[in-house]
């Protein structure tokens, strides 16, 4: 008993290299479908995911997310870890080298996380008011689908005299507005 619990201790770490090369492979095969998807390398943009003085995470989640891309054009999805940004309505898509690149969303035709599962489609035409075009499909109907846009506004805090308002930072709350598409017109309600 004792000779089988050394032997699977010693082989830990081996497994565990094992793993990590399997991992790095998925995210380079991972950026290598994004690029061949989206035909051309993806536009880059800087961004600076710092936002001094304000309280909250605009990321839809704060971590990263394994996802599938559907970019403008394309047939097939791709696989890569995303992050969506509700305060700027931002895509971003995380490369092998560990940084990221910021999709405009005009590139963007839908995007699905996989776990939780949750499905979001860049509609061409969004409805009056909303920040973005992007909206999460809840309910998928043959004639009606139920959407919901999501989207983070930035509280400020009350002017005031006393020392505690003039540094207290804003927040960021999350908004959501729900609304019925009808897929034959595009038209919303």
């Amino acid at each position: 008993m004792r000779t089988n619990l050394i032997i699977m201790l010693l082989a830990l770490p081996a497994l565990a290299a094992a793993q990590q090369v399997t991992q790095a492979e998925q995210v380079a095969q991972a950026a290598q479908n994004l690029s061949s998807a989206a035909g051309r390398r993806p536009e880059m943009i800087a961004f600076s995911t710092r936002d001094d003085g304000l309280l909250g995470s605009p990321m839809l989640y704060v971590g990263w997310q394994p996802g599938e891309l559907l970019l403008t054009g394309n047939q097939h999805a791709t696989t890569v870890p995303l992050k969506y940004d509700l305060y700027r309505q931002e895509l971003r898509v995380r490369r092998p080298q560990g940084d990221s690149v910021l999709l405009p969303m005009n590139q963007v035709r839908e995007f699905r996380l996989v776990e939780p599962a949750r499905h979001f489609v860049n509609f061409p035409i969004s409805p009056p008011d909303v920040p973005g075009t992007c909206a999460e499909v809840l309910v998928e109907g043959k004639n009606v689908q139920l959407v919901k846009y999501l989207h983070k506004e930035m509280t400020k805090p009350s002017t005031g005299n006393d020392s505690y308002t003039a540094h207290t930072p804003g927040a960021l709350v999350e908004e959501t507005q729900y609304f019925l598409r009808w897929p034959s017109d595009g038209r919303f309600s």
